[in-house]
């Protein structure tokens, strides 16, 4: 059986990122302490931590995720200093981020400067070109050719199979007797006359 699935005219849209070739995904939130200190202070956090410190770091679940000098404004008095990151593993609230800064300060001398960060990082993929505009087709009833039984057209099951000579596909699986290529639809392609009336192009 062949059915024919109207695009729907009132979906038509302009996709506003047509034409892009690039997608930023943002990853996991990297929340952490970034602790300047003096030589002792960071053997304190980053090599020999002590019963208390370890203690500390277990409660608010920090992990010392590395050392490297203390990158502030050119000519700082403290350009150069040791600066120490502690990665929080998880999500740390604003109670628990000025309750975590406090312990810290008590527990480790040598802490000259102190700041909580939250970053996000994002990664770019090359993606194909968006086509310039969206849109929706009218729901559309269609018939199984091997239960007959009758349902809408967005119930169709995509599938595939591997074998090992390639693999095979449809998109028209039957949703209540799992039927292959149960019945052939056709979809209506865009054209210039259904564009938005806002582009001028009708």
């Amino acid at each position: 059986m062949r059915f024919f699935i109207p695009i729907d005219r009132e979906s038509v849209r302009v996709n506003p990122r047509a034409g892009e070739t690039t997608m930023r995904v943002p990853g996991r939130p990297e929340a952490y302490f970034l602790l300047v200190c003096t030589p002792e202070g960071e053997d304190r956090l980053a090599r020999h931590p002590g019963p208390d410190v370890t203690a500390l770091l277990e409660k608010y679940n920090l992990q010392h995720d590395g050392t490297c000098p203390y990158e502030g404004s050119s000519g700082s008095q403290m350009e150069g200093v040791p600066s120490v990151k502690l990665l929080a593993l998880e999500e740390l609230d604003k109670g628990e981020v000025q309750a975590a800064a406090e312990k810290l300060r008590e527990c480790v001398e040598g802490v000259l400067e102190m700041s909580f960060n939250l970053s996000v990082p994002t990664q770019v993929y090359r993606v194909p070109p968006g086509k310039p505009y969206f849109y929706d087709y009218v729901p559309t009833q269609v018939k199984c050719e091997e239960c007959g039984r009758e349902f809408m057209h967005t119930e169709l099951i995509s599938d595939s199979v591997d074998f090992n000579e390639g693999c095979a596909f449809t998109e028209t699986k039957c949703p209540h007797c799992g039927e292959w290529d149960c019945c052939e639809v056709t979809k209506e392609a865009l054209t210039s006359e259904m564009y938005p009336q806002e582009d001028g192009k009708r």
